[in-house]
């Protein structure tokens, strides 16, 4: 007898695709599988022998069962040295600010606004307006540098992107579909066992064209998966540098992502520290936020004429941690698992 599903195939231009999902949900196939690949590539019998469209079929549910971290790197196009490259880059030219700027960047992060977002006991977001010149590398970039710096070795998940170093090069680099694409890669870059089924064989296109909306909400799914008892900081230095241009837009549905991210504390479970700045300022971010979540420099800031000193700020950020620390790590949240991370550190591909 003429299997079901072949009489189907032929006569498939007749029936509609209800009865044909109908018909399929009867032969076995999962419903995920139904709604991710579509009714014309699962019509065949069970027992045909494999052709171009069953190997298609088949290679699209092993990037299903097999999308691994690294390889999610690898669509991404992403290099796990370049943060502390960039890093590197910025302290180097903050060696060399004048003793003005120094100073700014010494105002900045003694600012009692500053203070108050990282100690909070609570997920929280802050955008520091600089007021000083709209420069690629300015004294806020030597500062979101000298945070990550002082909190490398340490527990904490720390991501961080400069958007000054990324204005000119080729265009693949540029932008903010990079900057999310650079943001994932470091934090896939942690030993964390990410669950990454919730991306789909036909959006891997989209995630190699760095898809905005995908790859905010993979962003957002992934920092999700982030257990209790973890602390995530996040800093994004000079995102005032796409305002007048076509990345105006997408910067501006990355900074919904990142107020989400905070605001739904029912749904992401870490501790989460978003930090954004500005050279000198941004009135359209500024906007999205709520006005207790922004902070802007006086031009005529107290100045210490002393310059920047970089042995105590480590010690200040240290003596912060030891008053963070028991809010988002209690011993019942973190226990042996926390401390076989802290040994682990970041796991380089």
């Amino acid at each position: 007898m003429t299997d079901l599903y072949t009489q189907r195939i032929d006569k498939r231009g007749k029936d509609t695709d209800e009865n044909m999902k109908m018909i399929i949900q009867r032969r076995g196939f999962p419903p995920l599988t139904l709604d991710r690949l579509g009714f014309e590539e699962l019509m065949v019998p069970k027992n045909t022998v494999a052709n171009s469209n069953t190997k298609r079929i088949e290679g699209s549910m092993d990037f299903i069962k097999s999308l691994k971290p690294q390889e999610l790197c690898k669509i991404l196009d992403h290099s796990p040295s370049l943060a502390q490259k960039d890093i590197d880059q910025i302290q180097a030219e903050g060696y060399t600010f004048s003793l003005m700027e120094q100073d700014r960047t010494q105002a900045l992060i003694q600012s009692y606004e500053f203070r108050e977002w990282f100690i909070s006991p609570r997920s929280e977001l802050l955008l520091i307006n600089a007021s000083g010149e709209s420069n690629f590398v300015s004294a806020a970039s030597y500062a979101c540098a000298l945070l990550a710096t002082s909190l490398a070795h340490t527990e904490i998940l720390t991501l961080s992107f400069y958007c000054g170093l990324y204005v000119h090069p080729p265009e693949k680099e540029t932008g903010v579909g990079p900057m999310l694409a650079k943001l994932i890669g470091q934090l896939l870059n942690y030993n964390v066992d990410f669950d990454l089924a919730f991306l789909v064989p036909g959006q891997k296109a989209d995630l190699q064209a760095l898809d905005i909306d995908l790859l905010c909400d993979t962003l957002k799914r992934l920092i999700r998966q982030i257990p209790r008892g973890h602390l995530i900081i996040c800093t994004i230095d000079g995102v005032s540098f796409y305002k007048t241009s076509y990345h105006w837009q997408e910067m501006l549905v990355a900074v919904d992502t990142l107020v989400e991210l905070v605001e739904e504390e029912t749904e992401t479970e870490a501790m989460i520290k978003i930090l954004l700045l500005c050279p000198d300022s941004s009135i359209n971010v500024a906007r999205r936020l709520d006005p207790a979540q922004v902070f802007t420099l006086e031009e005529d800031f107290v100045r210490t004429y002393q310059g920047f000193n970089g042995d105590a700020y480590e010690s200040e950020i240290s003596d912060q941690l030891l008053q963070l620390k028991p809010v988002y790590a209690t011993e019942s949240d973190v226990g042996d698992g926390w401390q076989a991370q802290e040994q682990r550190g970041p796991q380089v591909w």
